[in-house]
């Protein structure tokens, strides 16, 4: 009887645990505590951490910047658990950071098809976000993902529609954030310039805001500098560029040490200072180890590029055709 009470104590303390645990994944997330966060789950059994969706989706969580392949993989298996349990709320999270992860991993866009169907097919039923930060992180990753794999699509024009109206209705920095360079991209594409003026505008300000997270702050300096450099402006494009660098050198932020340096090297090519556009480009290719293979394909167009303007064109060419691999 003794051994049958000390199981069922047993049992309530690890409940317990699970449920502490789940209350506070969000704020240590929220606060960078993530190892602390996966510690404290991996401390857990494991079967117990198979079957309870949560303990999988908040632990695919901590794992998705270093393995977002990896991490996908365990989000689609709490995705099945959640739409299983009828709940709504993990199914809109898990299938959001699917499509995140498919962003972070930068390697292959195949899978994307299947889970954005995934999300409209549930969106179409669930019109109803769970909540407001939901529908804006769920919000932007359609937009994203839908930007790489179907900007033609019908559905296309309503995400960005969605992500302009929750600029407006939030007005926040937060929201701004989330949107700001999907758009400014997606409207560049396009050649929408009046969209891309209105986006690069709004998110001036945050640049210049201490409050605002570092990473976000070097994305608008690579639009401006992307925006100077597409009106011919390559003075002021080498300027962002370089504030960019510096702003992720003094942070210690490489995230976007690879996207920072291409205006730079056009700007570079286009005034004919090849000195300069062969040290950005060095300083590019010294990033690539924390990035997938579409990226290795840009940075190899931008190579061939620099060739071209060396003069060396058998060079040139063996490059663009790596690249034109890399990218088929």
């Amino acid at each position: 009887m003794a051994k049958n009470s000390d199981s069922a104590a047993g049992e309530v303390s690890t409940q317990e645990r699970v449920a502490q645990l789940l209350g506070q994944a969000p704020r240590l997330m929220a606060e960078g505590r993530v190892t602390e966060l996966a510690e404290a789950l991996a401390d857990l059994p494991n079967e117990l951490r198979a079957r309870e969706p949560w303990l999988r989706y908040w632990d695919a969580t901590t794992r998705m910047f270093q393995s977002p392949a990896a991490a996908r993989d365990e989000f689609a298996r709490a995705f099945e658990q959640f739409e299983a349990r009828a709940d709504i709320q993990g199914q809109y999270l898990a299938s959001t950071a699917i499509l995140e992860c498919l962003v972070l991993d930068w390697t292959d866009f195949d899978p994307a098809d299947h889970w954005l169907d995934r999300f409209e097919t549930l969106h179409q039923r669930h019109a109803d976000f769970p909540s407001p930060e939901i529908e804006i992180r769920a919000s932007a990753a359609m937009l994203s993902v839908m930007s790489y794999r179907r900007p033609g699509h019908a559905r296309m024009a309503h995400w960005v529609a969605q992500a302009h109206a929750l600029i407006d209705r939030h007005r926040s920095p937060q929201c701004l954030a989330a949107f700001a360079f999907g758009l400014f991209f997606f409207h560049l594409w396009v050649g929408d310039t009046s969209a891309r003026n209105r986006i690069l505008h709004q998110a001036g300000p945050l640049a210049d805001s201490a409050q605002v997270p570092a990473i976000v702050r070097i994305g608008v300096h690579v639009m401006r500098a992307i925006d100077h450099m597409s009106r011919g402006q390559l003075a002021e494009a080498q300027h962002w560029a370089d504030q960019g660098i510096r702003l992720g050198q003094e942070h210690g932020v490489k995230l976007w040490d690879f996207l920072v340096h291409a205006p730079a090297i056009y700007a570079a090519l286009s005034a004919g200072d090849q000195p300069a556009a062969g040290r950005h480009l060095s300083a590019m290719g010294a990033s690539l180890s924390l990035r997938g293979r579409l990226d290795q394909a840009y940075y190899q167009h931008i190579a061939a590029l620099v060739e071209l303007h060396r003069g060396n064109l058998p060079v040139a060419r063996e490059i663009a055709r790596q690249g034109l691999k890399a990218s088929d």
